[in-house]
């Protein structure tokens, strides 16, 4: 029998069989495996391939850990754990438990990212069973012996049944077992599933039997959430940071297809980009004074079938940028947020055309730039700026701008003191993100 076979990565790491003796001569088990690993590739997940050595494995922007057969691949993140997670916890605004078992999984080198979150979503379920679960009038109908709330009148009508003795009605008692509960108890059976830590799957489930004991489960799906996010309220904001939790760790183990729920894999690959969004979302929308930021702003007008010329009835592409800056409803910026390693590697023609579309999407008389931001672990990353020109007349149309993101400056800032010099150069550092200026100390202090 053959014994499995190890792959781990960092991002954008590669293992090949010149680097890795562990991949020479090695091959995909079968069709499935194969299949899987195209599939992979395909959507920019993992890059898989067969060579006539061996296997060659590349690491994306997605972390996590994925089985092809006797194949195991682990990814993990480049930045320090501790930092990662204080940068999750202000991007998705989770509450610091600092409990068992979330530390210990932070402190550990070897944890992966998705067996941090859910110690961490073991210790918010925990602060949430201390605090007592929220209850919701939920509606009942039954045949009850002592009639209750309102008496159903028309179904004694419709069975014609004098000599019963119970009586159909329909009451609204204050319940813990809705759907935010539910979601929350389907969640941690979801996240049991998801690790190969036998100490924390054992925590998860104990806390989910806990749950259990007043709270059905529920099978989690896409419209789940989508009902669940519907449902909350100001008074059960204290569940979103659990919520949060599950929805990052189920979008995590499907590649999206056409089909409603995709493909699930075997394992679980969460999309570093996804979270690298979500923070500059919140560090721009808390520190740009004075501006306003839109996420994912449909840019309208740029594509338009010719009438009469669309026989398929196609709709206009609609180009989305990560981010649109406005000042008294003018566009002022366009960002595009790409968890990608440009400090090292150019970027990609795709990346190249998707940034210049959205600059010459620029008024005329503006700055007809765009930039992408990108993460950067050292703080002697520097800006790059690329010229879209006149093929013919080499004048300047646009510019694409790259610009790093120092995230440990980053974590320093939104983590640490709180002042009024510390508050200036937040402010400072989002306006040179935004726009390439501010204070002179924005970026160094």
């Amino acid at each position: 029998m053959h014994q499995p076979i190890k792959v781990d990565l960092v991002e954008w790491q590669e293992s090949s069989p010149d680097t890795n003796p562990f991949l020479r001569d090695e091959f995909l088990d079968d069709d499935g495996s194969r299949d899987l690993a195209k599939l992979l590739s395909d959507r920019g997940m993992v890059e898989i391939d067969e060579l006539r050595t061996g296997l060659y494995v590349r690491a994306t922007s997605f972390v996590g850990r994925v089985q092809l057969g006797r194949i195991r691949i682990t990814i993990r993140p480049k930045l320090a754990a501790p930092t990662l997670v204080r940068l999750l916890h202000y991007a998705y605004e989770l509450r610091d438990v600092g409990r068992y078992p979330a530390v210990e999984y932070v402190t550990n080198p070897k944890a992966t990212l998705h067996d941090i979150l859910i110690a961490q979503l073991v210790a918010e379920t925990d602060n949430l069973l201390r605090r007592g679960l929220h209850r919701r009038y939920v509606s009942r109908a039954e045949e009850l012996a002592s009639p209750r709330g309102k008496i159903d009148v028309q179904s004694i009508a419709r069975t014609g049944t004098v000599d019963r003795t119970t009586i159909p009605c329909t009451y609204y008692p204050r319940l813990e077992d809705h759907l935010l509960n539910q979601v929350l108890a389907g969640g941690l059976t979801y996240a049991a599933g998801l690790t190969d830590d036998v100490v924390l799957r054992s925590t998860v489930r104990r806390v989910a039997r806990q749950l259990r004991e007043s709270v059905s489960g529920i099978a989690l799906s896409r419209d789940i959430f989508r009902q669940l996010w519907r449902v909350r309220n100001r008074m059960t904001t204290v569940y979103d940071s659990a919520l949060r939790l599950i929805e990052l760790l189920y979008a995590g183990h499907g590649i999206t297809l056409d089909e409603p729920e995709g493909v699930m894999l075997p394992g679980i690959l969460i999309d570093m980009n996804r979270v690298f969004q979500a923070l500059l979302s919140r560090f721009l929308r808390d520190h740009l004074e004075g501006d306003a930021l839109q996420d994912e702003k449909r840019l309208t007008g740029i594509f338009d079938y010719v009438s009469g010329y669309n026989p398929g009835k196609f709709q206009s592409p609609t180009p989305r940028p990560d981010f649109v800056v406005t000042r008294e409803g003018r566009t002022i910026a366009i960002l595009d947020a790409k968890y990608m390693d440009l400090q090292t590697r150019s970027p990609s023609r795709d990346v190249i055309y998707q940034l210049a579309i959205y600059a010459l999407s620029r008024d005329r008389n503006a700055d007809r730039t765009a930039t992408i931001l990108y993460p950067a672990i050292s703080a002697n990353a520097q800006e790059a700026r690329l010229d879209i020109r006149d093929p013919f007349r080499q004048e300047r149309k646009a510019q694409i701008i790259i610009r790093p993101v120092d995230l440990e400056r980053l974590d320093q800032l939104v983590n640490f003191e709180d002042s009024a010099a510390m508050r200036r150069y937040r402010a400072g550092y989002a306006r040179w993100l935004a726009f390439g200026h501010g204070p002179t100390d924005a970026r160094t202090s």
